[in-house]
């Protein structure tokens, strides 16, 4: 497709653009950039639109900005298309980023329903490649705290699991939120959701404590003594999935487990 040169002065990153960057995000992402514009220039041409007697930026603003301080002029798509249209081509783009921040997508989608009345989510997802799950796993995000929505946006929390803290009461979002970092597997994660959700009258950590125990007795007996001790959860749970993958029964997972340790401690007594 070709493109015409449009001077910097005449570009600016349109409103519709959905990709909505913090000075950090800016500051770390756009000096890789600019050596790679410094060396080769603009390699992608930037989509715009003119809007009066500016062109305003629909996909490509982080080559703009990178390159605005170095370029005097940049590759560019002339489209003619709406206020609509630019909201798509800016999701369909940034959905391929991994780096998007999911709020941005989940605001991209918000805005574009409401510029097409009448028209569903389903159909919206079919235009820009989203299913209807993924499409209300970003919408649930809108309705979470702002505290659990800084921890999406700054990758503490993944988007799929924080769209299950949605069906929580707000005030306990974060504190939910925050526990999550203590559960060694999604499942713990999401019966610890489910609990909050079903028993609100409980405190979350407490919910905690009866998903997670401090731990699981294990007895052994040998030559006449026995042994008791407790395993932590988070070791069970590996236990359980070594049993459930190698088809073993639990004595044989646990004489496997001891028989490595010990051939650990004699390596490093060797070396000693």
């Amino acid at each position: 497709m070709s493109y015409i040169e449009i001077p910097a002065n005449k570009l600016t990153v349109s409103p519709f653009n959905i990709r909505h960057l913090t000075k950090f995000q800016l500051e770390t992402q756009l000096e890789g950039i600019k050596d790679s514009i410094k060396s080769n220039g603009i390699i992608q041409p930037l989509v715009v639109r003119k809007v009066k007697n500016k062109y305003e930026i629909v996909t490509g603003q982080i080559r703009f900005l990178a390159g605005k301080k170095i370029l005097k002029k940049f590759p560019c798509i002339v489209k003619e298309i709406s206020d609509k249209e630019a909201t798509e081509y800016s999701l369909i783009e940034n959905l391929q980023r991994k780096d998007i921040d999911p709020l941005d997508v989940a605001k991209g989608l918000k805005q574009l329903k409401e510029m097409l009345p009448g028209v569903t989510f389903e159909q919206i997802g079919k235009k820009i490649g989203l299913t209807r799950k993924t499409i209300w796993q970003y919408l649930s995000l809108l309705g979470l705290a702002p505290e659990v929505q800084e921890m999406v946006s700054s990758n503490k929390l993944s988007a799929k699991m924080a769209s299950k803290l949605s069906t929580i009461e707000e005030k306990k979002q974060k504190e939910v939120a925050e526990l999550l970092s203590k559960t060694p597997t999604d499942n713990e994660s999401e019966e610890l959701i489910r609990r909050a959700k079903q028993e609100p009258e409980k405190d979350p950590k407490e919910l905690l404590k009866e998903i997670m125990p401090n731990g699981i007795k294990v007895s052994i007996s040998a030559n006449g003594e026995r042994i008791n001790f407790n395993l932590t959860s988070k070791i069970w749970k590996s236990i359980e999935m070594a049993v459930k993958i190698t088809r073993k029964s639990y004595s044989e997972i646990f004489q496997i487990a001891l028989e490595k340790y010990l051939e650990s401690v004699s390596y490093e007594n060797s070396k000693n």
